[in-house]
């Protein structure tokens, strides 16, 4: 594979599965997350499409950085791939958990281990590729905001999720 095929692929590829997750959600946004109670400071909704889509394509580039970094040497790039493959499975995972199953606590326990398994691809990228590394900080900004949100938005709805039980 070229490098430039590498690049493109490995930079889109955050954003196909985004895409195609958020797709498949499309309905329970505009009908469940519209109807849920949110904090004043939670962004509008439209943002989160563009925001996403800028972090896809860092953390896509920072995976392209690190696994051109040395090739041949899969000591060098494996273990930070893997943990990285592993987050964005769980960053898709998160999107029908909370809008599919409407399940806010199981998502906000998710969030908390995509959180912490993004600071290990910060970290384990920045040991291969510091610029690698640092792309994944403005990942980690978003997602402690999309956290503290899960749990506001659960901590504003759960009387009502109590009710209904």
């Amino acid at each position: 594979m070229s490098t430039y095929l590498a690049a493109l692929v490995l930079t889109v590829l955050p954003n196909i599965g985004g895409i195609l997750v958020s797709y498949s959600v499309r309905n329970e946004i505009k009908s469940y997350y519209q109807k849920l109670k949110r904090p004043s400071w939670a962004p509008p909704t439209w943002l989160f499409g563009p925001v996403w889509t800028v972090l896809y394509i860092l953390i896509g580039f920072a995976s392209y950085l690190v696994l051109t970094a040395d090739p041949s040497n899969i000591d060098l790039w494996l273990i930070p791939f893997v943990i990285y493959i592993f987050n964005l499975l769980l960053n898709w995972l998160w999107t029908p958990i909370f809008f599919s199953l409407k399940d806010m606590r199981g998502a906000l326990h998710e969030i908390l281990i995509v959180d912490i398994t993004a600071v290990l691809v910060a970290i384990q990228f920045y040991r291969v590729n510091q610029f690698a590394g640092y792309l994944i900080i403005p990942y980690i900004v978003w997602l402690s905001i999309a956290t503290a949100l899960n749990n506001s938005i659960l901590e504003l709805n759960s009387k009502e999720e109590k009710e209904k039980k």
